[in-house]
């Protein structure tokens, strides 16, 4: 498979000129009720909201970054580092131009290496320790999901232009394999058990596909309507898929076991319009984030053990996006009004 820089693509497209973009704030900045962008903090334990954390013009997606920092990124083209135990920004970095369809997904790779989709089906690597822009490179006319991986060194870019799921090698940001799914992707993950197994669903379309990383090649099985994102339990096969259905009063989540000795599959009726969902890491829970008819949200608990929705939680404001630390504690919900 030629890679996309072979096929005309621009090798390391104008990392220097971006890069004298990027500035930072070292000044800590307290936020309060100021702007309509938040990002709400969950505690797990008890499904109850403890803070929210306000200010972040135009954010659209999270990055954990541990047990206490996280990154919001807005179509301000802003990136923001913010500390959840002091309830602080840390640092803010302009990463590029503003930009009102990008900045809407980002994941973490390796050790401070997080990558985000940009302006103009550009992805972004930004380097976190030195709070700068390592690359910008196309993967892609319009990136809408992207999965860090099991193997080293691989990071996996679902386009909702051409329908295609594009493996981009980290060492040089070239995408040296594509695949073509049927329906528009919307949503990637990484299968913990067994490795080298992506999931993704699709926009358009009620099917879960696993694709076989080693060949490229992917399975599908039927889902009951189109979906909007996907997560997957650590070390498991379990994963959970939303189904907002917008044309309907209320949505459903699907929770099922791909990989298991008797695979199985359950759907729940939930209500308002599931849009996005994380998986914890330390328990057998996944967090979905519902937007409700009044225009506030719900983040709901479902347990994969007891194979149902079980606690919930409500936020104001539409959810954009939805994390877990990496130590489980608590659930950042980033939502705008």
């Amino acid at each position: 498979m030629v890679g996309l820089r072979g096929a005309g693509y621009p090798a390391r497209a104008l990392p220097v000129a971006l890069a004298l973009l990027v500035s930072s704030c070292h000044e800590v900045v307290e936020y309060g009720s100021v702007g309509s962008y938040g990002v709400c903090i969950i505690r797990t334990s008890d499904m109850a909201q403890v803070d929210c954390i306000e200010g972040f013009e135009g954010g659209r997606s999270l990055c954990s970054l541990g047990n206490s920092l996280f990154l919001v990124a807005s179509t301000t083209g802003a990136l923001f580092r913010v500390n959840s135990a002091d309830r602080v920004v840390e640092e803010v970095y302009q990463i590029g131009p503003p930009f009102s369809a990008g900045y809407d997904e980002m994941t973490q790779v390796g050790v401070g290496q997080v990558y985000l989709v940009g302006g103009f089906g550009q992805l972004l690597e930004f380097g976190v320790p030195q709070g700068g822009l390592e690359d910008q490179f196309p993967a892609g006319p319009s990136p809408a999901a992207l999965s860090r991986s099991t193997v080293p060194g691989r990071l996996y870019v679902a386009d909702s232009y051409d329908c295609m799921i594009r493996e981009v090698w980290t060492s040089d940001n070239t995408a040296y394999r594509e695949l073509t799914l049927d329906g528009t992707p919307s949503g990637l993950a990484f299968f913990g058990w067994p490795a080298g197994y992506l999931a993704a669903v699709c926009s358009d379309l009620g099917v879960l596909y696993t694709v076989d990383v080693a060949g490229f090649v992917a399975q599908s099985i039927p889902l009951p309507g189109s979906c909007s994102d996907v997560a997957v339990l650590s070390d498991t096969s379990i994963y959970c898929v939303t189904h907002p259905a917008w044309s309907q009063s209320n949505g459903r989540v699907t929770l099922g076991d791909r990989f298991g000795l008797t695979p199985a599959m359950i759907t729940l009726p939930a209500e308002g319009h599931p849009c996005c969902v994380c998986a914890s890491p330390t328990t057998a829970r996944f967090y979905v984030a519902s937007v409700l008819e009044d225009g506030t949200s719900r983040v709901m608990e479902v347990d994969a053990l007891l194979w149902g929705l079980t606690r919930s939680c409500e936020v104001g404001g539409y959810v954009r996006d939805i994390t877990t630390h990496a130590n489980g504690e608590y659930v950042l919900v980033l939502t705008s009004n």
